[in-house]
């Protein structure tokens, strides 16, 4: 939703490009507040041009261009496909998780309840850059999980701190380039909605999250984290209602019921493992 506001203002590479940019400066500022060492072995390099080429700059591309032809409901059910794309790398790609069939149930669960959040906003006629503006944000899905996979497999001893500061800087970069060859900087209005969108993208929508889902790549498998681009729909829709005064429907709650049903199915091997866990320290208490 933000990404929709500040696209009414600002070019979409542009737009891009400043939120990594306002991240990127923060990040270094933590970064040298609290003296993190920044590793430059021939792997950390690697999963620095992984983030940066991949997550924070074509994966976003692709996300900000198609957004400007496809409606965010549709946006959203896309790039629910992330988790199919993670499930399906991780086992066939990179051999690092098991794809069990508890896992892919939960997966379609959890799809099929976003699909029917934004059912009823799905009625429109696309038109040719529609359906490229589609195949963008599947492809966005498609890069991300390709990003995520390999930083979970490689990424285990690197600094979260350096992986987002760093990868976030050579993002920000090739952004830039990219809006430079291609945008036409003049049409930018700098009103409310652009700096809005902008700050809170660079903030919440960087910083916050992506500091705290390469910190968890690190614990958690990454089907299951996966899984929060679930949780992401149902936000949306809660922001819809308690902020712009949409109603609340039975498909609404019938759909993020089984987004919350998917997550649980995905994680039934996890909690179960925890249930053991607590069971047997209690017994050797």
């Amino acid at each position: 939703m933000a990404i929709k506001i500040g696209l009414e203002s600002i070019p979409p590479f542009l737009g891009a490009a400043v939120r990594f940019l306002i991240a990127a400066i923060i990040m270094t500022t933590v970064v040298a507040i609290k003296q993190v060492h920044i590793p430059r072995d021939p792997i950390a390099i690697r999963l620095y041009l992984v983030a940066g080429f991949f997550t924070f700059s074509l994966g976003y591309a692709f996300v900000y261009w198609g957004q400007q032809y496809v409606p965010s409901a549709l946006a959203s059910i896309l790039f629910g496909t992330f988790p199919f794309f993670v499930a399906a790398l991780s086992w066939f790609v990179y051999r690092i998780e098991y794809l069990t069939w508890v896992k892919v149930t939960g997966v379609l669960v959890g799809f099929i309840g976003v699909v029917i959040i934004f059912s009823e906003d799905l009625h429109y006629h696309p038109d040719d850059l529609s359906y490229f503006g589609m195949l963008a944000i599947i492809g966005a899905a498609i890069i991300q999980a390709f990003a995520s996979v390999t930083i979970k497999k490689y990424g285990y001893q690197l600094s979260t701190f350096a992986l987002v500061t760093v990868g976030m800087g050579i993002g920000t970069c090739i952004l830039f380039i990219i809006s430079i060859a291609t945008e036409d900087w003049s049409v930018t209005v700098l009103d409310a909605k652009a700096v809005g969108s902008v700050m809170y993208l660079a903030t919440f929508g960087s910083i916050v999250t992506f500091g705290t889902m390469f910190w968890l790549l690190k614990r958690i498998e990454a089907v299951i984290l996966s899984l929060s681009a679930f949780i992401t729909p149902i936000i949306a829709v809660l922001l819809g209602i308690f902020i712009a005064g949409e109603h609340f429907t039975t498909r609404i709650i019938i759909g993020s019921l089984l987004v919350l049903i998917g997550i649980l199915i995905a994680n039934l091997r996890g909690l179960y493992l925890v249930f053991k866990r607590k069971k047997a320290s209690s017994l050797t208490l």
